[in-house]
Order: C-alpha cells, then structure tokens, then sequence
C-alpha cells in the first residue's frame, strides 16, 4: 500500500472487488473511497480496506467531499447497454452513467478511467465523451 500521505488521490466507483483500488495503490495512489452497492462486495471490501471510507449508493455519493482527488476510476453497471441483456440503455434504472458523470463533475479530477462493455460503443458512449469533452476533459477510447 502507498504512504498515507501519497500526493496522489483516488475515488473508486462501483468498486467492486476493488481491481481499481488495487491497481492505483500500486501505482501510488491514496484511495480516498469506494462506492459498491452490492452487499457481498461491501464485506469483502470492508475486510480487504478497512481504513477507507465505504458509499453504498452513487446516487446518493458525497462526491463533493472529494473533490480534488487525482482520479476518478469505475465501471458503471453494464447491463443496460450489453449485448448479452436486453438494452434498454438510459430506460433501464441502472444505467448509471448520469450519476458518474455527476460525481466526476463534482470531484473534478485530473483523470478518470472508466471501463464497459464493447455495448456502450454504440449506446451512450458518443454522449459520455460529448458531456467529458464539454466540460474540459480530453477523451480516449481504448479497446
């Protein structure tokens, strides 16, 4: 784990089993929080990251109390853009790209990394970029 007192912060939405955590811990990186609903995942992070702050519910994510970290990193929930579900897109209640974009907006980091389904290429991912772009970011898409 980085030093407690690392200049490098991050914010890690729908954490999951906390890949992005990992992943910016070893880069260096202080993580400030993790946001996951899904109980089995909030006692396994709970249990892996006991000194982080844990968010049970994007829509509801102090994203404010953060604002300044370094990076913002997540997978918002696929499902609603998979080709393997029915995509039904921003019509499906956990299309959560509104409230990303809200908690990136808030936060206002340098970077943020986010990640979904080869779905989202042709269901919402022209708007993301639009709404990123918009508001002083610079975009690339990878995969």
């Amino acid at each position: 784990m980085p030093p407690q007192d690392s200049p490098f912060t991050a914010v890690d939405l729908f954490s999951g089993l906390a890949g992005f955590s990992l992943a910016a811990a070893s880069c260096g990186f202080k993580i400030l929080c993790q946001v996951e609903n899904d109980p089995h995942c909030l006692d396994f992070l709970r249990k892996a990251w006991p000194n982080v702050p844990k968010h049970n519910d994007i829509k509801t994510f102090p994203a404010e109390q953060y604002a300044g970290a370094t990076l913002v990193a997540g997978g918002p929930p696929c499902q609603p853009v998979s080709c393997a579900g029915k995509r039904r897109g921003e019509q499906d209640d956990r299309y959560l790209w509104k409230e990303t974009l809200s908690a990136i907006f808030k936060i206002r980091p340098a970077w943020c990394l986010l990640e979904n389904v080869a779905g989202f290429l042709t269901m919402g991912l022209d708007g993301v970029l639009s709404d990123l772009e918009n508001n002083h970011y610079t975009t690339r898409t990878f995969g």
